[in-house]
């Protein structure tokens, strides 16, 4: 058994961007503590090209394109057929249930979303005591900007009733785009979690981290945001006790499209490296129209001024993201409840 593998899921739109946060996963984490995998459900002709790109980058590159819509449609049914693979991206449902298509013998199981850049070890994370059943996430943009008693827009929070959580926890929903898990645990947490997305008719708003917030919450364990930072709060570094290790760019714009603020050159520069490095993928970055880019140049320095402003706010959400976490703020049950005693009626 190797002790762990770091797994990322990636249609054919985010494939280079999330090779590249790969590469970065590769270059933290010693080949005999940990597999990177790319499980790509998508198939093209960018496929071959990418097989190969990821075996001399020493990543485990997987097609699982026929298995993934065949898995996805016997456990959606109808929500399949009726529009699903329309909406939302199938990727975010296929980490639910990874152990579908990985086949090794792994201990640990560390997800990351496509989106993000890993700047430091990944040990950490791999080798951390985890109590049986149990999985790590950090908190997401919305429950950070709760526990520091501010307000978020309502289109951006989570519909707290219908998911069942209780008051006490809502300071704690989590993001999932970084995920710790022992792989055995995560085939039981990540299908009781398709099985609630399934039960709520896939209208759940942030579809699968809802599903998991739902579903899950009693099995949680809270992460620090060292783990898992999200890019509004860039700004916010000087004032942190640690260094973000992996950080979400979870919003548009994103560091491909160009420098933009809260981030510079750095950020943006690791695309253009890994275009130097693999000149054959020159045209697989995402890019804007000159039009909306510039609109979102604006934007962006706006906020980010606006944001560096006001002090007493950056104070109270620094205090936040600051927190590390020992254990767990409550008491799990041993099995997880069925899904439908989580799904709750809309109020």
């Amino acid at each position: 058994m190797k002790p762990g593998c770091i797994c990322y899921v990636t249609d054919r739109n985010y494939l280079f961007v999330t090779l590249v946060s790969a590469m970065q996963a590769r270059a933290q984490v010693a080949a005999s503590q940990a597999d990177v995998l790319l499980l790509a459900i998508d198939d093209g002709p960018e496929t071959d090209t990418y097989r190969r790109i990821c075996d001399q980058e020493g990543i485990v590159f997987l097609n699982v394109a026929a298995r993934a819509e065949a898995v996805l449609k016997d456990a959606l049914g109808d929500i399949y057929r009726t529009g699903f693979a329309g909406r939302i991206s199938a990727a975010t449902l296929v980490r639910l249930v990874i152990s579908d298509f990985v086949t090794g013998d792994y201990g640990r199981m560390l997800y990351i979303d496509g989106d993000t850049q890993i700047n430091g070890s990944l040990d950490a994370l791999l080798q951390r005591d985890l109590p049986a059943g149990r999985f790590l996430a950090a908190r997401d943009y919305t429950s950070v900007m709760t526990s520091a008693g501010l307000a978020v827009p309502d289109q951006f929070s989570p519909n707290y009733g219908l998911l069942g959580v209780p008051k006490s926890r809502r300071g704690y929903y989590f993001n999932a785009g970084v995920i710790v898990s022992d792989f055995e645990d995560w085939k039981h947490i990540g299908r009781v979690a398709l099985a609630y997305f399934v039960e709520s008719g896939g209208k759940l708003q942030f579809h699968d981290q809802d599903a998991l917030n739902g579903a899950c919450w009693e099995q949680h364990l809270p992460l620090s945001n060292r783990w898992n930072f999200p890019r509004q709060f860039l700004h916010l570094r000087p004032r942190l006790s640690y260094r973000p290790e992996i950080v979400h760019f979870m919003a548009n714009p994103k560091p491909w499209h160009g420098v933009l603020p809260p981030w510079g050159e750095k950020e943006y520069r690791v695309y253009r490296d890994a275009i130097d490095r693999h000149p054959e993928l020159a045209g697989d970055i995402p890019t804007l129209s000159w039009a909306r880019l510039h609109a979102y140049r604006l934007k962006s320095t706006f906020y980010h001024l606006r944001d560096r402003l006001q002090d007493r706010q950056n104070e109270r959400i620094a205090a936040v993201l600051d927190e590390q976490f020992l254990d767990a703020p409550h008491r799990a049950t041993e099995r997880l409840p069925a899904p439908a005693s989580r799904l709750m009626a809309q109020p």
